[in-house]
């Protein structure tokens, strides 16, 4: 069993945490189009990259199309009526638009690193949602849990946001209210479960916590299906007191979440 954080230390972490987006952040000018490299990687380990237009007084901030293109291109067929529903909810809990392959947000200047923050989000979530190491299968992560709780009974609400003190909305996938038993719960399902997908997770965490009720408890359900889960994952989610659930070992925490 490991210690929680201190809030200190949880500070510190937030810190950091800024001081490494900020340093490994690339901002150029492409023909007029600015284009801001980040430090987040997709699943070919390349960093994701925003493209930013002047229309007037407001900001386009687009990925170009690059994140559905991608899983088009590796056989990945996201048109299906339930794989539509599912891209729509995912893109629109966060305030995201599309149009054709293009992920996009407005901004003003006030409200741009938000909405940038909230296009970023997309971008891995939706490469998140529809990639499976082993191929394309008929059924998606998110969809398996999702039955796995309704097959336990379990009452959750989907895709909810909550806006973090660092003033970004962070989104997460399941809400299981507070009961006579257990604390409210909030659950993120991670389909690719990498070290880079971990840190997301926990800053997002660490950016909601002061405002849920005390006691609220934040697991990740990590999918294992088709290799071992890295230790540098677990241990990234552990050191912040965050629960970590296998998919192939979920029956043995069905009683944290029932509850």
């Amino acid at each position: 069993m490991t210690d929680s954080a201190t809030k200190k230390e949880l500070e510190a972490m937030v810190d950091q945490y800024f001081r490494w987006l900020r340093s490994s952040t690339d901002v150029r000018i492409i023909n007029g189009i600015g284009e801001i490299t980040t430090p987040f990687i997709d699943r070919h380990n390349d960093f994701l990259q925003i493209y930013v237009q002047k229309d007037k007084d407001q900001f386009i901030l687009t990925d170009l199309g690059h994140t559905i293109s991608d899983l088009e291109m590796c056989g990945c067929n996201i048109d299906t009526k339930s794989r539509q529903k599912l891209f729509q909810e995912t893109i629109r809990s966060l305030g995201v638009d599309s149009d054709g392959n293009e992920l996009f947000v407005r901004a003003n200047s006030s409200d741009l690193p938000l909405r940038k923050h909230s296009l970023i989000q997309a971008m891995l979530s939706v490469n998140d949602l529809f990639f499976t190491s082993k191929g394309y299968v008929s059924t998606l992560f998110y969809e398996d849990v999702s039955n796995w709780l309704l097959k336990n009974n379990i009452r959750f609400s989907k895709r909810v946001s909550f806006l973090g003190k660092s003033g970004s909305t962070n989104s997460f996938d399941y809400l299981i209210s507070a009961s006579n038993k257990a604390p409210e719960r909030i659950i993120k399902a991670i389909n690719n479960p990498t070290k880079d997908s971990a840190r997301s997770a926990v800053f997002s965490w660490i950016d909601i916590k002061d405002s849920r009720d005390d006691g609220t408890k934040f697991f990740t359900i990590l999918n294992d299906s088709d290799q071992e889960l890295a230790g540098s994952v677990i241990n990234t989610l552990n050191a912040y007191d965050i629960g970590v659930i296998p998919w192939s070992k979920r029956s043995n925490h069905l009683e944290a979440l029932a509850a």
